[in-house]
């Protein structure tokens, strides 16, 4: 049997900003209520959890204690702010490893996306692919890995790239093919869309004119396949070299 000491050294420590593990005893319409152990019961947002409908009396939460008592002397709790101090202190803790996360697409604002990776980080557009695309709107909702690459501890902020992790798999994938091929190898490949400058390219090794080029007059020929262009041109300089009638009178 425990020691009263021996109690108070492994009861949860019971104070604004601690993290603690409760167990609920009610679900109300907007609001859980659970048990950490205090006094008193404490009370949980509804909207802190991602479908009350499924919570059940008897689940484990983990939650952070904002306030040991309200004005209805309960004990104010936050699931939210749980997962938030713990995703960033792990952040925190592993900063200078660059580590790879995951996290959900959750937003779209000026300049790039909104990534839920237990706390909000920013992805710019620049880092979300090799080629930064121009809908940001169809990453929305989908879950992807990401490089921490800088944090501001400060305000809270991390920043993310997808782009890096992209170009390591890439340049590893292309380093293993190097390794394997040898002269003589035959390969299946697939051919990627053209740039627009290459398109641009083909356009005017297929045509007489070209995209911001000055126009080429394309050359009219006659039925008997001479050139017309240069058959009048001749004409007109046989006209000019003959004298006319009058003057010969």
């Amino acid at each position: 049997m425990l020691t009263m000491e021996e109690a108070l050294k492994h009861s949860p420590r019971f104070a604004a900003g601690e993290i603690v593990i409760g167990t609920i005893i009610e679900v109300r319409p907007k609001e859980v209520l659970v048990d950490i152990g205090y006094k008193s019961e404490g009370s949980v947002n509804g909207n802190e959890f991602e479908d009350i409908k499924v919570v059940k009396v008897g689940d484990k939460v983990e939650v952070l204690i904002e306030r040991l008592e309200d004005k209805d002397g309960m004990v104010v709790l936050s699931k939210e702010k749980a997962e938030f101090k713990k995703n960033w202190d792990h952040i925190i803790k592993h900063s200078n490893e660059g580590i790879t996360v995951k996290g959900k697409v959750t937003g779209v604002v000026k300049g790039g996306l909104i990534v839920n990776i237990g706390v909000e980080a920013f992805l710019p557009a620049s880092q979300i692919d090799i080629i930064p695309p121009k809908n940001l709107q169809q990453f929305m909702g989908n879950t992807y890995d990401f490089k921490v690459v800088k944090i501001n501890q400060d305000r809270q902020n991390v920043v993310l790239s997808r782009r890096e992790l992209i170009e390591a798999e890439r340049n590893e994938r292309r380093a293993k093919l190097l390794g394997e091929m040898m002269p003589g190898d035959i390969r299946k490949g697939t051919t990627s869309a053209p740039s627009s400058t290459s398109t641009a390219s083909t356009a005017c090794s297929t045509s007489l004119t070209c995209p911001g080029a000055a126009s080429v007059i394309r050359p009219k020929f006659s039925r008997s396949g001479r050139n017309s262009t240069s058959s009048s041109s001749t004409s007109t300089r046989k006209r000019s070299a003959s004298p006319s009638a009058s003057s010969r009178r």
